[in-house]
C-alpha cells in the first residue's frame, strides 16, 4: 500500500513490517513474556498444567 512517489518512506515501512518477525526474540521468549504480562499485570489465570504434581521422568512421552 505504501509504494510509489506519493510515499517516499514506503519502502522503509514495508521493510520494517515484513521483517518484524525476523527481528523478534527467538525460542518462544515472546510467548513467555506475553504469559508473564497476562498473569502478573493483567491478572489473568495461569494456563492449566496437567502434570504439575508429576516428576519430569514420569511425564508420558508424546509420539
Amino acid at each position: 500500500m505504501l509504494e510509489g512517489a506519493d510515499h517516499p518512506d514506503g519502502y522503509d515501512a514495508n521493510f520494517a513490517a515484513m521483517n518484524g518477525y525476523c527481528n523478534s526474540i527467538g525460542g518462544s521468549a515472546d510467548q513467555i513474556q506475553r504469559n508473564v504480562i497476562g498473569e502478573r499485570i493483567l491478572g489473568l489465570r495461569r494456563e492449566p498444567e496437567p502434570f504439575e504434581d508429576v516428576s519430569f521422568r514420569n511425564i508420558p512421552k508424546s509420539g
